[in-house]
């Protein structure tokens, strides 16, 4: 199904299809989805927040591993000796 959302400017009416799918989950994810949501929140803004927060983390893992192997070995210090 193809959602039509109309836009108006101030001299046009301006229409724009937004293609939709259908995603296939479980009760449950579905279920921890919708906590996750905020009020008046649709599923596709919840989602779009989550990815946009993973995709952040996955940035700053990203810049931790960079450094780690950036480190010389001789520069790692043991656990044991903090």
């Amino acid at each position: 199904m193809h959602k039509i959302y109309i836009y108006y400017n101030f001299y046009n009416k301006i229409v724009v299809t937004m293609k939709r799918t259908t995603i296939a989950v479980s009760p449950e994810i579905k279920t921890k989805v919708q906590r996750l949501g905020r009020k008046g929140e649709s599923y596709e803004d919840i989602l779009r927040r989550l990815l946009a927060i993973s995709e952040e983390e996955l940035k700053l893992i990203d810049e931790v591993y960079e450094r780690i192997e950036r480190t010389p070995r001789k520069e790692y210090v043991r656990l044991e000796d903090l």
